[in-house]
């Protein structure tokens, strides 16, 4: 398998994972007539339609596949974890392996509080 072949299915693991926020899986479905791939929804493209518009479509549009539970509150979920991440001005940087005497000290210093 190539190198190519290889980043495509690593990034698809990511996204069935849930571990590539943009990105939600939607599993294939194999009911008759309706017979979809695995389908990749972008939630970082929203928009919004009138309230009647969408009723319209709904009334309209006969027979269509619908998610169930609890896969619906997952794509919601999804869907606003995109959203409600907050950037920190200052974020708390990585920790980097200490000396064995500092980390003693902090040890210490931590049981003492206790």
């Amino acid at each position: 398998m190539g190198k190519n072949n290889q980043s495509i299915i690593t990034k698809l693991n990511e996204i069935r994972s849930g571990r590539s926020y943009r990105y939600y899986m939607l599993n294939m479905c194999n009911l008759p007539d309706f017979s979809r791939e695995f389908q990749i929804v972008d939630l970082g493209t929203s928009f919004t339609i009138p309230c009647d518009a969408m009723e319209q479509i709904a009334k309209s549009g006969g027979k269509r596949i619908r998610l169930l539970s609890p896969y619906k509150e997952q794509l919601a979920q999804a869907f606003a974890f995109l959203y409600m991440r907050v950037a920190l001005p200052n974020p708390i940087n990585e920790f980097k392996a200490l000396p064995l005497a500092t980390q003693v000290a902090q040890i210490n210093t931590i049981l003492q509080l206790e």
